[in-house]
Parts: C-alpha cells; sequence; structure tokens
C-alpha cells in the first residue's frame, strides 16, 4: 500500500545519511527500503520498544545481507532513551507511530537531542477519514491539524507536506 521507497525519496533521504524509524513495523517496510538509499556510508536504525519486534527486522535483515540496519531497544519518549548519540540523525520517521504516544513533551526532546540541526522529522499516518478495509478507526489515527499544534508546542514546524498514498497524509518537520 505505501512506496516506502518513494515515500523516503520524496522526503529527501539521501546516500550517506543516518536515519531512524521510532516504531518500525516487524517486516521493517521502512527500515529495509531506506537501507539501498543511504548505501554503505549511511545507516538505518531501527528502534523499539520490544525486542520481539528487533528480532524479527534483525533476522530479515540478515536474510536480505543488509549490513546498515541496526535494531536498537529505546524509549524514544524519554530524554536520553534512545542509545544513540546526540545530534547522530538526519532524519527521523514516524509511520504510524504518533497515536500511541502518551509523553509528547519527552518524545520532542528526545527528537531534539537525537537530530543534527538541519534534521528532519517525517510523519506518515492514515488519513482520519480513510475508508480501506485495514484503516484504523479515526481515533487511532494521526490527525494533521493536531500534529502539527502539539509539534509547534514543542518547536517543531512544518516544512512541507508529501503525499505518500490517497489513503495516508505525511509531513516534512523540522526543529525551529
Amino acid at each position: 500500500m505505501l512506496n516506502a521507497r518513494s515515500i523516503l525519496e520524496d522526503a529527501g533521504v539521501q546516500p550517506g545519511m543516518r536515519v531512524a524509524e521510532f516504531a518500525p513495523s516487524r517486516t521493517g517496510h521502512f527500515p529495509f527500503a531506506a537501507s539501498p538509499i543511504v548505501g554503505e556510508e549511511g545507516a538505518v536504525f531501527a528502534v523499539h520498544l520490544l525486542q520481539d519486534v528487533l528480532h524479527d527486522i534483525e533476522g530479515h535483515a540478515r536474510v536480505r545481507g543488509l549490513k546498515n540496519v541496526w535494531p536498537i531497544r529505546g524509549d524514544f519518549e524519554r530524554i536520553g532513551g534512545v542509545g544513540l548519540e546526540d545530534g547522530l540523525l538526519d532524519m527521523i520517521l514516524l509511520a504510524h507511530a504518533l497515536p500511541h504516544l502518551q509523553d509528547d513533551a519527552g518524545f520532542a526532546g528526545e527528537l531534539e537531542r537525537l537530530l543534527k540541526p538541519d534534521g528532519k522529522i517525517v510523519v506518515i499516518d492514515w488519513h482520519p477519514e480513510a475508508d480501506h478495509p485495514l484503516s484504523p478507526h479515526s481515533d487511532h489515527c494521526a490527525h494533521p491539524d493536531n500534529v502539527e499544534y502539539v509539534f509547534a508546542h514543542h518547536g517543531i514546524a512544518r516544512e512541507r507536506w508529501i503525499d505518500p498514498a490517497d489513503t495516508h497524509w505525511g509531513a516534512v518537520f523540522r526543529i525551529a
């Protein structure tokens, strides 16, 4: 349904970048699409709280021979909760992750800690009114207006919209 490579290219992923997805799917859809784009000089981090999800991603990466995908157990709602150095990342991807957040202040602080000064945050989620057999109830979707409001409260501004699919919305954000 989502063409991960196309979305990542539209969002600006380039060779040599360090990219992380917070709360990736078990299939590693976005990390595996990012791997060939960033190439051998880049790195892709799949950050999740659940070890079994990371185990699945690690196994799939090994089978595919991807040496630049790194599963990392981390709590991205807590400053210092992701075991990566400050200012390491060029981009953080959040695909279907925001409706599950409980501590937006800790989350915003961790984004700011991990991103380079010119780093980007890419948000992808279902349109709240999407009519698709797999779409969640609108209560379980991140509404773009709400995301912009919460992000703005923490000094994160929308740079531009992207169009991931008819059923989804997307945007690229930056820390202001």
